[in-house]
C-alpha cells in the first residue's frame, strides 16, 4: 500500500469490520480558488438559455424585438427578413425583398405589421400574417439604415444614407415631415425621443448628434458635435436621456441640457469600435457589442462592465425584450443567437387543494419533549474538578463515494463523484485509484450511460488547466479500454468527436500562445539589447 493512501495498513481479521476500523476517509485535493468572485449579475446573466442557433448565407443586419413581447424576433439578414417564434424555436414567416439587400426591419407590439427597408431605399409595410404588402414607400434614393415605431403604432421614422430623416404615417402614401439634408454623412440612427412623437433625436458619421422638434418651423432645436463617427442609439431610462455610442466610447446624455453641457457619463467598455447598443429598462444596463466580439453588460451610474459575453464573430446588432426576457445577437458571420429565461410557474393551487390539505393536517400536529432543547441539554456545562471525564470520539460520517471506495467498489464511488458535481472530488478518487494501480477497475465494464458520464465530465474540465494533467492521463486509458466498442453507440461516438476537436482547439491554442511568447521575447531581447548599446554609447 501506498505511504500516500489514506488507508491504515491493519491486520486480517476473520470478522470483516475489522479492516475498516482505521479508515480514515478521503482527503479532498485542494486547488487554487478562482480569482473572481460569482456576483448576482452574473449568476442573473447565466440563467439566460440558448433556445434558438441559427447561421444565415449572409451578415446579418438587424435584430428587433416588438415593443410589448418576447415571443416574437425579428431577423434581417441577406435580402429577406425572418421572424421567430421563440417558443416553437423556428421561422414562422419570412419577407423575401426581390429588390436588394434588407439593411432595416421593424415590427410593431402587436405583431401584425412589418416594416422592412432595403439597400436602394425602398420601404416595405407588410401584414404579418399574409404578407401581403399594404404600403411601398420610395422616398428615400439610398440605403435604410433605421426605422423606429411610435408610441402611437401608426407612425414610424426612417433614416437613410441619402442624409434625410423621414417620418412616415401608415394612413398615408407619402410622408408628414422631412428633414432632406439632416446631417453631411450617412445617417445611422433616428429615434422618437417623447411619447408624443413631436421630438426626434438622430447621429451619423458626420460626428453630430442632433435633436429635432417638427412642431417649429424650424425644427432643428440642438446639435452636438462627437468625437468620432456615430455608430448607434438608444432611448435611456427615460425618454430624456438619450444613449450614443461612437468609438469604443458610450456616452449618456440628458435631452434638457444638450446643449449646455455635455455627457452625464462616459463610458469606455471596449478596446474597439462599438457596433451595436441597447438598454435594459428591468435591470438597467447598457449592452454594447464591439469588433472585439464582445458583449458587454454595463451599469450607467458607476460605468464599469459587470458581465461579458465572447462570441465567435463581432456582435453586429443585439436587442432586448422589453421584459428582459429574452435577447437576440446577430454576428456578421451570419450567425443569430436567442437566449431566454424560462422560468417554470407554480402551480396555482384551487380550493380543493386547500381543503384536502386543511383535513390532512388536522390533529396531527402534537408536541412532544424531544425537541431542541431535548436533545442538546447539558451541551454547555462545565465538569467539575472531582468529576471523571470520558473521551468522546465523534462518529466518521462517509459520503456516498467514500461508501463505496472503503468497500472497493472503484467504479461505483467514482460515478457517484461525478454526480456531486465537484470536480476535486472527482479528481481524488482518480487520483487514488492511480496511486493504487486500480484505475482501470474503475473505468472498465461500464455502461452505455455510465461511460457517458465519464465522457461528458471529462469534456467539461479537461482543458481546465488545474485538472488537465490528469484528466489528460485518464482519458488516454479510457480510449484504450473502449477503442473497440466505438461505432456501437451514436451518443458515444458524438462524445469522442466533441472531445478530439476540443484537444485539437486547445493544442492549436496552445501553439500559437507559445509562439506568441516567442515573439514577445525577442521583442524584449532586442528592447535590452538598444538600451545596454545606447547607455554604452552615454558612457563612452
Amino acid at each position: 500500500v501506498s505511504t500516500q493512501s489514506t488507508w491504515d495498513i491493519i491486520p486480517i481479521n476473520h470478522k470483516m469490520a475489522e479492516p475498516f476500523k482505521g479508515y480514515k476517509g478521503l482527503i479532498i485535493k485542494k486547488y487554487p480558488k478562482k480569482p473572481f468572485k460569482s456576483s448576482a449579475e452574473i449568476r442573473h446573466w447565466k440563467l439566460y438559455k440558448t433556445v434558438i442557433a441559427a447561421k444565415e448565407l449572409a451578415s446579418i443586419q438587424k435584430v428587433k424585438f416588438p415593443a410589448n413581447s418576447s415571443a416574437l424576433v425579428l431577423v434581417a439578414a441577406g435580402n429577406k427578413a425572418n421572424l421567430f417564434d421563440v417558443s416553437q424555436e423556428k421561422i414562422v414567416k419570412s419577407f423575401v425583398d426581390t429588390v436588394d439587400v434588407v439593411t432595416a426591419c421593424a415590427i410593431r407590439h402587436d405583431g401584425k405589421l412589418t416594416i422592412t427597408g432595403n439597400k436602394q431605399g425602398i420601404i416595405n409595410v407588410y401584414q404579418t400574417e399574409t404578407k401581403y404588402v399594404l404600403r411601398k414607400y420610395a422616398s428615400h434614393k439610398d440605403q435604410i439604415n433605421s426605422i423606429d415605431i411610435g408610441k402611437s403604432h401608426v407612425k414610424f421614422l426612417s433614416a437613410s444614407n441619402d442624409l434625410s430623416i423621414r417620418l412616415w404615417d401608415l394612413q398615408s402614401n407619402d410622408s408628414i415631415f422631412e428633414a432632406a439634408a439632416a446631417h453631411t454623412d450617412s445617417i445611422r440612427e433616428a429615434l422618437f425621443a417623447d411619447k408624443e412623437e413631436k421630438t426626434l433625436i438622430s447621429g451619423g458619421y458626420d460626428r453630430m448628434l442632433k435633436l429635432w422638434d417638427i412642431r417649429q418651423s424650424d425644427p432643428l432645436v440642438a446639435t452636438k458635435e462627437l468625437d468620432q463617427p456615430l455608430e448607434a442609439l438608444c432611448i435611456g431610462e427615460t425618454s430624456d436621456q438619450i444613449i450614443s455610442v461612437y468609438g469604443n466610447s458610450c456616452s449618456v446624455w440628458d435631452l434638457r441640457m444638450l446643449l449646455a453641457n455635455g455627457p452625464t457619463i462616459t463610458l469606455k467598455p471596449h478596446w474597439k469600435t462599438i457596433l451595436t447598443l441597447a438598454y435594459d429598462h428591468n435591470r438597467k444596463r447598457i449592452i454594447t457589442g464591439s469588433a472585439d466580439s464582445l458583449l458587454k453588460f454595463s451599469d450607467p451610474l458607476t460605468g464599469k462592465a459587470l458581465y461579458s459575453i465572447k462570441t465567435e464573430a463581432p456582435p453586429v446588432s443585439f436587442d432586448i425584450s422589453s421584459n428582459s426576457a429574452c435577447y437576440a445577437l446577430g454576428t456578421n458571420d451570419g450567425s443569430i443567437i436567442v437566449r431566454s429565461m424560462q422560468q417554470e410557474e407554480a402551480p396555482k393551487e384551487t380550493e380543493e387543494d386547500f381543503d384536502n390539505m386543511m383535513i390532512n393536517t388536522e390533529g396531527k400536529q402534537q408536541s412532544t419533549s424531544k425537541n431542541y432543547r431535548y436533545f442538546y441539554r447539558g451541551t454547555h456545562i462545565k465538569a467539575k474538578d472531582d468529576e471523571i471525564k470520558t473521551a468522546y470520539t465523534k462518529k466518521l460520517t462517509l459520503q456516498d463515494y467514500e461508501r463505496y471506495f472503503k468497500q472497493f467498489e472503484y467504479r461505483a464511488a467514482l460515478l457517484e463523484a461525478i454526480k456531486t458535481n465537484r470536480p476535486e472530488v472527482v479528481c481524488t478518487i482518480l487520483e487514488e485509484t492511480l496511486q493504487r494501480n486500480v484505475v482501470c477497475i474503475a473505468l472498465s465494464d461500464m455502461t452505455i450511460e455510465q461511460l457517458q458520464q465519464v465522457l461528458a465530465f471529462l469534456l467539461s474540465k479537461i482543458v481546465n488547466p488545474k485538472y488537465s494533467a490528469l484528466l489528460m492521463e485518464i482519458a488516454s486509458i479510457l480510449l484504450d479500454m473502449y477503442s473497440c466498442v466505438v461505432g456501437l453507440s451514436k451518443k458515444v461516438d458524438t462524445q469522442l468527436e466533441e472531445l478530439r476537436e476540443l484537444l485539437q482547439k486547445e493544442s492549436t491554442l496552445q501553439m500559437n500562445l507559445i509562439a506568441l511568447k516567442g515573439m514577445i521575447e525577442t521583442i524584449q531581447a532586442s528592447s535590452m539589447g538598444q538600451s545596454f548599446a545606447s547607455e554604452n554609447t552615454i558612457y563612452e
